[in-house]
């Protein structure tokens, strides 16, 4: 004969199946998130060092000395 009558207790046991069930999922698709974000990807450190030996003194200075970029800051509540 099968009992119908669960206790709170029972009720209390099978949330935290179902939340220990949904953490091993967050998990495994978190593990796979960061497995296919890592894959490919270039040495930050070596890529930065690369971009830093060709910088020149000059980059960005026409937008720096710029008109628009001084108004922008002068104008309370602006967008750029």
């Amino acid at each position: 004969m099968v009992c119908r009558y669960l206790s709170s207790e029972n009720f209390d046991i099978f949330a935290n199946i179902r939340d220990e069930i949904r953490e091993a999922r967050e998990n495994t698709n978190r593990q796979r998130i960061v497995k296919w974000l890592s894959e490919g990807v270039l040495n930050p450190s070596k890529e930065h060092n690369a971009a830093r030996a060709k910088h020149e003194d000059t980059t960005g200075s026409w937008l720096l000395e710029s008109k628009a970029l001084g108004d922008w800051i002068r104008t309370e509540n602006s967008f750029l």
